[in-house]
């Protein structure tokens, strides 16, 4: 009789199986943070932007994009996951549409970016979580010129943000290299 294989033992790098739950477990992550609200004047903050922020960096270009998408799926075959009210195909298709679309965008190039080590340097992270911020930023200001004005939309689609995304591309740059570090000097 042969001992058999523990389940997690099969899971070897790099194997479609382990990438997948991988993919899983970002989604989930980011999920996780869109729940999470800091109450503030006019506009609530969310941690969801830094669930894509952190997902990205953790994941890489590839992988950290397919969480997201994952993540827009989940969140527009109607499941509770957005931090918006709304799921289901109107997530996408409203005013805030763009900005899901900018998570996608930015979960990639913040991973693509970590592929590069621009996550070993505060600067380079910095500059990073500051261009992954803009970008949502960017396509939900655009998406939502559809809607409004581009006047209008600047005013209820950008500037109430940057306060809040300011404080998690600082928590980004606080988190990371730390725990790089510590990952890095694990056997």
């Amino acid at each position: 009789m042969t001992a058999s294989t523990p389940a997690l033992a099969l899971l070897r790098p790099n194997t479609r199986v382990r990438q997948a739950m991988i993919v899983v477990g970002g989604a989930a992550f980011t999920a996780l943070c869109a729940q999470i609200r800091i109450p503030l004047e006019p506009v609530p903050v969310t941690m969801q932007t830094l669930g894509v922020m952190l997902t990205g960096l953790a994941l890489g270009g590839r992988l950290g994009l397919f969480s997201q998408l994952l993540y827009l799926s989940a969140g527009i075959s109607g499941l509770p996951v957005l931090a918006s009210i709304s799921s289901g195909p109107a997530a996408l298709a409203g005013p805030t549409g763009g900005y899901l679309v900018g998570f996608a965008v930015a979960g990639w190039m913040l991973g693509f970016l970590a592929e590069r080590g621009w996550d070993r340097s505060v600067w380079k992270l910095a500059i990073a979580a500051i261009a992954a911020s803009t970008v949502i930023l960017l396509l939900g200001f655009l998406w939502l010129t559809r809607y409004m004005p581009a006047g209008s939309a600047f005013q209820a689609g950008v500037l109430p943000f940057l306060a809040g995304d300011a404080f998690k591309c600082a928590i980004v740059v606080l988190l990371v290299p730390p725990i790089s570090r510590s990952l890095a000097t694990m056997p």
